[in-house]
């Protein structure tokens, strides 16, 4: 779930950059070059510069480079799910054990991924209410903080054997 949720913040952090860069650079752009391309230099070099202590760039590390750009396209297709359900608890929903994080980020075209979304939804029309009724379970869970109010009776153990 965790994975899940941090693909997911990765790319909404690339897409409000992505935004904020093109409302920025109103007509100043250069040709050929693309509001994407420079939000993912710019998040992929505070991105690694905040972990690894270093400027990383497309240049000087190739590899980390390609993984990045895995990383982005991960995340947005998270991002696709948990837009399409409505919530962040879809992530909490789908078992992992039963829905790998591969089958969502490899094995699944974009347009199949949309496509397994809606049958999703219409075998089970529930799931939209129910992921967002434990959105706040699941962003406490991956806070790491105590549960909502509404779900502390799930902490209460008296009178259990």
């Amino acid at each position: 779930m965790r994975h899940r949720w941090k693909m997911d913040g990765l790319y909404e952090e690339f897409d409000c950059l992505e935004k904020e860069i093109k409302r920025r650079s109103e007509g100043t752009r250069g040709r050929g070059v693309r509001y994407a391309d420079t939000a993912k230099e710019h998040l992929f070099a505070l991105t690694y510069r905040k972990y690894l202590g270093c400027v990383a760039t497309k240049g000087t590390d190739w590899e980390l480079w390609l993984a990045f750009g895995d990383y982005l396209d991960w995340g947005r297709r998270w991002n696709a799910l948990k837009k399409r359900f409505g919530s962040v608890g879809i992530f909490g929903i789908l078992p992992w054990s039963l829905i790998l994080n591969a089958f969502v980020e490899k094995t699944l075209s974009q347009a199949r991924l949309s496509q397994w979304a809606d049958m999703v939804v219409e075998c089970n029309l529930d799931v939209m209410k129910m992921a967002k009724h434990i959105e706040l379970l699941f962003l406490a869970c991956m806070e790491e903080s105590e549960p909502p109010p509404e779900f502390a009776f799930l902490e209460n153990l008296d009178g259990l054997p």
